[in-house]
């Protein structure tokens, strides 16, 4: 994957640069026409962007809008290499975005002319909590709607490292009480 510079320069390489490029150019042979656009992709990198290009505006269409409950279902670039997985969540950001109108669900500001840096995608069920990228369980937010969604989050994170916490004290003050009474 590196640049024709990197690439003349690299002691790891194992061919020059011509002979690598025949290599990946190769490779489209064996993948065969795309299912999506029908084109013989350079690279199976680019065949597999172009599948998870279907499969983000597929998801789009068959769920249409975010449910309240959110959604544990999950999208083939959530599994696959970081690259990939940039590339999916990309692709699925935008095209919530674009679902979405560009408005916060919530408080219905139009984010059309903010910056982008400045809209948010919301995960409905926490990345933490099982939730996936599927455009059902993404919503598009403000920043103050989004950080309210966040601090509650965090809220619930802490009271239950706490309660967690109080439990193994309590376990560990109970075998500790268990080894002594066995012991006398």
């Amino acid at each position: 994957m590196c640049d024709a510079g990197v690439e003349r320069n690299c002691e790891h390489r194992a061919w020059d640069h011509k002979v690598s490029l025949e290599v990946a150019s190769g490779r489209s042979s064996h993948v065969g026409r795309c299912v999506r656009c029908g084109k013989r992709h350079p690279t199976l990198f680019d065949f597999k962007r172009c599948l998870i290009s279907q499969e983000v505006r597929k998801a789009l269409e068959e769920k249409g809008r975010w449910s309240d409950e959110g959604s544990r279902e999950n999208l083939s670039h959530e599994s696959m290499p970081p690259a990939l997985k940039a590339f999916g969540w990309k692709e699925v950001r935008q095209g919530v975005l674009a679902r979405d109108g560009s408005q916060c669900q919530e408080c219905n500001k139009p984010l059309a002319g903010v910056p982008t840096w400045f809209t948010e995608v919301h995960h409905i069920v926490p990345r933490e909590r099982g939730g996936s990228d599927h455009p059902s369980n993404l919503k598009t937010l403000c920043l103050v709607c989004h950080r309210a969604h966040t601090n509650e989050l965090l809220a619930q994170l802490w009271f239950e490292a706490i309660v967690e916490a109080s439990v193994v004290e309590a376990k560990r003050k109970q075998l500790d009480l268990d080894h002594f009474s066995t012991s006398e």
